[in-house]
């Protein structure tokens, strides 16, 4: 899935129940990012509350 190649999914995992591990992949994969970039989102929230003078 990291290469460029095309993947048919359908193909690959003809039925519903393998396709569980895909969805929770990319569940794992939003949550790395979101604890990743979590201290500059708060920054910038910060920021914007304090130059709009918020408390």
């Amino acid at each position: 899935p990291y290469c460029k190649e095309k993947v048919d999914l359908k193909r690959l995992f003809p039925n519903p129940w393998e396709k569980p591990h895909v969805l929770y992949g990319n569940l794992l994969d939003w949550i790395r990012y979101l604890v990743a970039w979590q201290p500059l989102i708060l920054m910038v929230v910060q920021g914007v509350n304090y130059v709009l003078g918020l408390e």
